[in-house]
C-alpha cells in the first residue's frame, strides 16, 4: 500500500505548500475530478467543487442526486482522490519563465461522506463552500424540495499536493499571468521573453533560436 505522505513529485522543486496559495489555485476553478474505488478500473466523475480548511485538512464540498453508482462504492470504501487543476497554453504568445505553458494543480487524498439535509448547518456549510466558489448566490435555508433531490458529498482530505509548472517559493501569489499581461509587459518576467512557435518539422521552436536538430 503507498504511503501519500512520503511520495516526491518528479520536479520537488515546483511542489506548493504555502496554504493560501493552494486555496488560491482552488479558487481558479470550480470542476474537479473525484476518483471512487471501482473493479476493474477506477469510476471518475467531474464535479463542481467548493473547499475549506479543518484544522490540517483540505476539504471538498460536491453535490449530488440522491442515487448513482457512486454512493454504492462509497458504501463499500469511502476513500477516494480529488484533482483540481488549471492549464494555459502561451503557444503563440510571449513565453512566461521560458515555458510553453503553466499550470496548478491541486490533488487530495481522503474519506467521502453523504450529508443529508436533514443536518441542516452541515448541508448549508457544504452547499454554500461550493456555491461561493462557483460565483453563485448563497443559501440561507434547505427546503423540501432540495431535502429530496441534493445530498452534499464531503471529502475530507488529510493528504494534498499541489503543483505549479515552476517553484512560486518566491512570488507572492500562485495564480497564473494570463497571456494578455506576458504579452504587453504587465507581469515582472526573471527570464528573457521569447514568442513560442511551431517550426516547419512541427517540433517547438523559441523566437530567436537555431531550429532544433
Amino acid at each position: 500500500m503507498t504511503d501519500h505522505t512520503t511520495l516526491r513529485m518528479h520536479r520537488e522543486h515546483c511542489r506548493i505548500t504555502d496554504r493560501d496559495k493552494i486555496s488560491e489555485i482552488l479558487g481558479m476553478t470550480c470542476v474537479c475530478s473525484i476518483a471512487f474505488h471501482d473493479e476493474p478500473f477506477p469510476y471518475v466523475l467531474q464535479m463542481n467543487y467548493g473547499y475549506a480548511w479543518e484544522g490540517d485538512d483540505l476539504v471538498f464540498y460536491l453535490h449530488c442526486g440522491m442515487e448513482g453508482h457512486k454512493f454504492d462504492l462509497i458504501a463499500a470504501d469511502p476513500r477516494v482522490a480529488v484533482f483540481s487543476g488549471s492549464f494555459l497554453n502561451r503557444i503563440g504568445h510571449k513565453s512566461y519563465r521560458k515555458e510553453l505553458h503553466d499550470y496548478r494543480s491541486v490533488i487530495g487524498y481522503g474519506t467521502a461522506e453523504l450529508v443529508r439535509g436533514e443536518d441542516e448547518q452541515a448541508w448549508l456549510t457544504g452547499i454554500n463552500a461550493l456555491l461561493d466558489n462557483c460565483g453563485w448566490p448563497r443559501l440561507r435555508t434547505v427546503t423540501d424540495k432540495n431535502k429530496g433531490r441534493l445530498q452534499v458529498l464531503k471529502v475530507t482530505c488529510p493528504v494534498y499536493t499541489a503543483k505549479g509548472q515552476y517553484p512560486t517559493d518566491e512570488l507572492d501569489v500562485a495564480r497564473m499571468p494570463t497571456n494578455d499581461e506576458v504579452d504587453a509587459d504587465l507581469v515582472h518576467d526573471p527570464m528573457p521573453k521569447k514568442t513560442m512557435e511551431v517550426d516547419e518539422s512541427g517540433d517547438y521552436q523559441l523566437e530567436g533560436e537555431a531550429p532544433r536538430a
